[in-house]
């Protein structure tokens, strides 16, 4: 009989090391290529127990809905609960979620590097959270490069996720909405008028640099060969702040570049959950979560502000390849994207803020302008809140800092 902890260790202890990452702050789990938004699966357990890890096994549980002592299913197929009469002779206690245990139980046999509120996984996910105690916590993810499997992996490469006050403001649509134009992505189109998508059968992006600062995680992915036309430049930046005078906050720049003088057009656009409503205002457009919670979301192309809006998807509005499947975009996702697309350049530098918060009086003042940081061009944004506290975020090519 197979070993299978000896047979396969990486990838058990990678499953529970996923779905503890992947875990929101109000219980769902994001909705990661074959992930479903309706809790963790058996494998994740069986990793758990097979690695004999608390920490894992209780996010299982949590995933799962489990509460006052009452065992709930585990996936779509009801095994999960019979794994525990073969799995492992040891048993497994749950270790509550937090940064020390967290950090304390990372799996060796992965190669990521945590801080206990962040985690990098070297087939290319980035997750990171501002802690583990609390629904109104706030979570990022980033995903470029190979996902671990290619059973059903996504077009996604150099796509984000963001959680907070128990709102899903950037979301991971589930399994069957994979293509490049249902992702929080850059859209872009050649000067045939054809859109260039991202095609991860041949090559994927990755994640070229990870650093957790304490108040600040630092992301940068690289997909320029992950498109089915090849580009000169797809370069994102994300810094997911922990703390600021509105509370955590995720700030975006986008670095792209048609192949040699080419023109076309780039198209921001943000996914965002079904259930959310959006309205647009003066600074950019707001988005509601049905707990009342919201975040103002605002993008610069250069130092020029772009006017952003919700695009209403049509009745009859099909994934592309969907075939008899019939799946139509208003069943999975809401979508903002750039009321105009940047048309007849060849490259732009796109930076996006998306900033939760309590009351309109607290938003601050934004001035973004074209400058230099250590030497290299920068964008720059500068947040004056009433208080007269100021933060600025400058963003170059190669990095974010705030101040």
């Amino acid at each position: 009989m197979v070993n299978r902890k000896t047979a396969y260790p990486n990838m058990f202890a990678n499953y529970g090391n996923q779905e503890l990452w992947k875990l929101l702050p109000n219980g769902h789990t994001i909705s990661m290529n074959d992930s479903r938004d309706r809790g963790p699966g058996d494998m994740a357990l069986m990793g758990a127990l097979l690695n004999n890890n608390g920490v894992q096994l209780q996010a299982w549980l949590q995933g799962s809905g489990y509460k006052n002592g009452k065992m709930p299913s585990s996936g779509t197929d009801g095994v999960g609960n019979r794994m525990y009469l073969f799995l492992t002779d040891q048993p497994v206690e749950p270790v509550e979620l937090n940064a020390e245990n967290v950090k304390a139980a990372d799996t060796k046999s992965t190669t990521g590097v945590t801080s206990g509120l962040s985690k990098r996984f070297e087939g290319g996910r980035v997750f990171a959270r501002s802690g583990w105690g609390s629904i109104n916590d706030a979570h990022f993810s980033f995903t470029s490069g190979y996902d671990g499997h290619q059973a059903h992996n996504h077009f996604d490469e150099n796509h984000v996720t963001f959680y907070a006050n128990g709102v899903q403001f950037l979301y991971d649509p589930e399994y069957e909405a994979y293509s490049t134009v249902s992702h929080s992505l850059v859209q872009v189109k050649g000067s045939d008028g054809n859109a260039i998508n991202i095609d991860v059968n041949t090559k994927q992006g990755k994640i070229e640099s990870y650093k957790d600062r304490g108040n600040l995680v630092y992301v940068r992915g690289n997909a320029k060969y992950a498109y089915n036309s090849k580009l000169d430049k797809a370069i994102r930046n994300a810094a997911f702040v922990r703390e600021s005078p509105t509370g955590p906050f995720l700030f975006l720049r986008d670095d792209m570049k048609l192949p040699g003088s080419k023109n076309g057009s780039f198209t921001p656009q943000y996914v965002t959950d079904l259930k959310n409503t959006m309205v647009k205002s003066e600074k950019g457009v707001i988005i509601n979560g049905t707990n009342y919670s919201r975040a103002l979301i605002v993008a610069y192309n250069g130092a020029e502000q772009i006017e952003l809006e919700e695009r209403v998807f049509g009745d009859k509005e099909y994934h592309p390849d969907s075939g008899k499947r019939k799946i139509l975009y208003k069943d999975y996702y809401k979508l903002i994207h750039a009321k105009n697309p940047i048309s007849g350049q060849n490259a732009v530098t796109i930076t996006t803020l998306v900033l939760p918060y309590e009351t309109q009086e607290s938003l601050p003042e934004i001035k973004v302008e074209e400058g230099t940081y250590n030497g290299n061009s920068a964008i720059i944004w500068t947040l004056t809140y009433s208080d007269g506290t100021v933060k600025k975020i400058k963003a170059t090519e190669s990095g974010i800092s705030r101040q």
